[in-house]
């Protein structure tokens, strides 16, 4: 076996604003869409995640000077979505023509989409989600885009960025919550983290702790034995009551 070393895994890290494309985060840093992709494995839709800022990786010597560099760019390379309202007789595929996207990006960003059957056309009214061009182009060709899902509707949002070495079950425990409920927050399929990421770790009201086997089975126990008190006693009295009749038909 030929062993052929690799450079070490290096890089700079910043934090970047909500939903910021990574074209515009490979021109603050002088370099390209595909460097800052693999720095950032995670990101699949060719932006960084849409409500929170985020942790992000870079090309280790550019991170000075890079919020003013990013802060430089004009408005429509930093800008990763536009919102537009379906109309009658819209289809994904006009919607995409439309905006110069293919039909597949199309329905990636925006996976509830409803549709009048059979002919296709779109509820007019809906709310829907146009990536930018760099951005459509920068995103991954996945079969499920969906495993990137973003946290919504959460209030008293609490997040964290994970640190290497971490695990979920280390970062729960921290918090006090649980694995499950930081994989649920986050949409996520596999408890696998990278360092840099956010992750959401709370929101609001109290995380409810499961209950252990141990008082599961008191509290069985104790109603058990409360139904055989019951039991008892009843038995005892139907003995008494045939005890006292019997008396009667002697005397």
């Amino acid at each position: 076996m030929t062993l052929h070393p690799q450079p070490p895994f290096t890089y700079d890290s910043v934090i970047v604003p909500a939903a910021t494309p990574l074209a515009a985060i490979a021109k603050a840093t002088g370099s390209s869409v595909t460097a800052i992709r693999e720095l950032n494995p995670q990101i699949l839709r060719g932006m960084t995640p849409p409500r929170v800022s985020y942790m992000m990786r870079i090309p280790v010597g550019t991170a000075e000077g890079f919020a003013s560099r990013l802060d430089s760019l004009p408005d429509e390379d930093r800008v990763a979505l536009k919102h537009v309202e379906s109309r009658k007789g819209d289809t994904v595929d006009r919607l995409a023509e439309r905006n110069h996207i293919s039909s597949r990006t199309l329905n990636a960003f925006n996976p509830n989409l409803r549709r009048l059957r059979p002919s296709g056309r779109l509820v007019p009214g809906q709310d829907i989600l146009i990536p930018s061009r760099a951005v459509a182009l920068a995103a991954l060709d996945v079969p499920d885009p969906a495993i990137e899902k973003y946290a919504s509707g959460i209030r008293g949002v609490k997040t964290h960025i994970v640190k290497s070495g971490e695990t979920v079950g280390g970062i729960a425990l921290k918090y006090g919550t649980t694995t499950d409920r930081i994989m649920k927050l986050n949409g996520m399929k596999k408890s696998v983290i990278f360092p840099g990421q956010s992750l959401i770790v709370a929101g609001s009201g109290p995380t409810t702790k499961p209950t252990s086997h141990k008082s599961a089975t008191s509290h069985k126990s104790a109603k058990s034995r409360k139904s055989a008190t019951a039991h008892a006693s009843a038995t005892s009295k139907k003995k008494s009551a045939k005890t006292a009749t019997r008396k009667r038909s002697s005397r």
